[in-house]
């Protein structure tokens, strides 16, 4: 929802978050559905990635998966945050907020 300009730094990052997201939901959730929400503020960019597949559970995530570590490290670099909501057997949903001022 909305429109407006962004820096290409937060473009570039909102981008490869949903790619990150969408690929670990093919590879890993056993989803038979995912939504992707992009929702353009006059101020924060709040991206949604959500699935109906198996869930996980974020403590037991080794530290060599390199998928959440990348998608947090690219939000933070920009002065974005990333929350990860899961549930075994309901689903998951990646959340990806940058506070952005207009270009």
């Amino acid at each position: 929802t909305g429109e407006r300009a962004l820096t290409l730094d937060v473009e570039q990052a909102l981008y490869r978050v949903a790619q990150e997201a969408l690929s670990n939901i093919a590879r890993h959730s056993d989803a038979d559905t995912a939504e992707l929400a992009l929702d353009l503020g006059p101020s924060r960019v709040r991206l949604v990635v959500a699935d109906n597949g198996r869930g996980f559970e974020l403590g037991v995530v080794p530290p060599s998966s390199l998928g959440l570590t990348s998608m947090r490290q690219r939000l933070t670099e920009i002065g974005g945050t990333l929350e990860v909501e899961t549930r075994l057997a309901v689903g998951t949903r990646v959340v990806a907020q940058v506070e952005s001022p207009l270009p």
